[in-house]
């Protein structure tokens, strides 16, 4: 039971921790801006996943492992998993700047708008452009 409480106690503490870091690194950053070119984007999103993971890796080297030891809980597995998964999730999910240029990234891609049958509705529409041309 003393564990359990000890890995609530170290996921609710890295939770906040991410809830202030995070949007702190994303302002770093310079907001959306639909008029530099698609490589300068690109790069700028690398460069924010970068030092989002560095500052994450520095985090965890120098504050949670040491409450993790402190906790007893270090050599838990599922602290791992778990890890990953806040990371994913809370992290990168309070990165508003990156989130906007990755969808915005993702609207230029031609295949974006397709979802499991969007292959179908555009073939239908081909095929009724191709019928009203010929008649």
């Amino acid at each position: 039971m003393k564990v359990i409480i000890s890995i609530i106690s170290y996921i609710t503490f890295t939770v906040f921790l991410l809830c202030i870091i995070s949007p702190l690194i994303d302002n770093l950053f310079n907001k959306l801006n639909k008029n530099i070119s698609i490589t300068r984007l690109f790069i700028e999103i690398v460069s924010q996943i970068l030092i989002a993971g560095y500052f994450w890796y520095l985090i965890d080297k120098y504050i949670l492992f040491i409450i993790k030891k402190k906790l007893k809980i270090h050599t838990n597995k599922l602290i791992y998993n778990m890890r990953d998964i806040f990371i994913a999730v809370v992290f990168v999910g309070l990165q508003s700047n990156l989130i906007n240029k990755l969808k915005y990234l993702n609207k230029l891609n031609p295949t974006s708008d397709l979802d499991n049958d969007g292959i179908i509705n555009i073939l239908d529409n081909d095929n009724n452009d191709y019928n009203e041309h010929l008649t």
